[in-house]
């Protein structure tokens, strides 16, 4: 796990620093994960879902020449670009008849959606929208991912984007609830950044422990 400690403008004009926004130090971070090397597919909400971001992951390359993967949440009043014509996402989504859903089954959970390929102002290269609702005759769409790798299908960009709920989101809600994450008082950077250190370090022996436990009782009952 890493992290940047965000410092408000008003701040680094005071100290004379260089002011870096949420989406500077969120290309930093990627940065950080493509110079080690760390494999899989970068997944964010939808704040970070602009240009800037998704133009500098797909200019990440993999060994084998292919960009970087991204799956990403959109935000309804998103300018697309469908069949020649600007639109928002959210009235692409309400365009999209009943009978043009197609089912999606995860378990016992059943759900709608649509997908297809197009343009977003700004953005370098090509992606693939992904509509889903929660029942087939809705008129609200539950949520619309976007993602650069256009041959996935609908499953695959919902498996990469379900790793938000497993890992970071996980991560954010036991760190606040169980390990003190919220909770430093103090005011100085390099405390703070201490602080947060260590409640990665108590979640990531807490999850090691649970994954041994988990082990454990598999060959227990086998």
């Amino acid at each position: 796990m890493e992290f940047r400690r965000f410092q408000k403008q008003a701040y680094c004009a005071s100290e004379k620093i260089p002011f870096k926004d949420h989406t500077r130090w969120c290309q930093e971070l990627i940065d950080w994960v493509c110079a080690r090397n760390i494999p899989g597919t970068f997944a964010f909400d939808s704040y970070f879902t602009n240009a800037l971001i998704l133009n500098h992951i797909h200019g990440k390359q993999l060994a084998d020449g292919q960009s970087r993967a991204y799956v990403g949440s959109l935000k309804f009043n998103r300018k697309l670009e469908y069949k020649g014509r600007p639109l928002k996402a959210s009235e692409l989504a309400k365009e999209i008849a009943p009978s043009l859903r197609k089912p999606m089954q995860h378990g016992n959970r059943k759900q709608w959606y649509f997908t297809c390929s197009l343009r977003i102002p700004d953005v370098n290269h090509k992606i693939r929208i992904l509509i889903l609702w929660q029942n087939q005759n809705d008129e609200q769409a539950r949520i619309i991912l976007v993602t650069n790798r256009i041959q996935w299908e609908a499953s695959r960009i919902v498996r990469a984007y379900r790793h938000r709920w497993t890992g970071t989101e996980t991560f954010h809600r036991d760190g606040k609830q169980q390990l003190g994450m919220g909770d430093c008082q103090l005011r100085d950077g390099q405390g703070q950044t201490r602080h947060m250190h260590l409640v990665m370090l108590a979640y990531r022996l807490l999850m090691k422990q649970l994954r041994q436990a988990m082990r454990m009782t598999g060959r227990t009952r086998s």
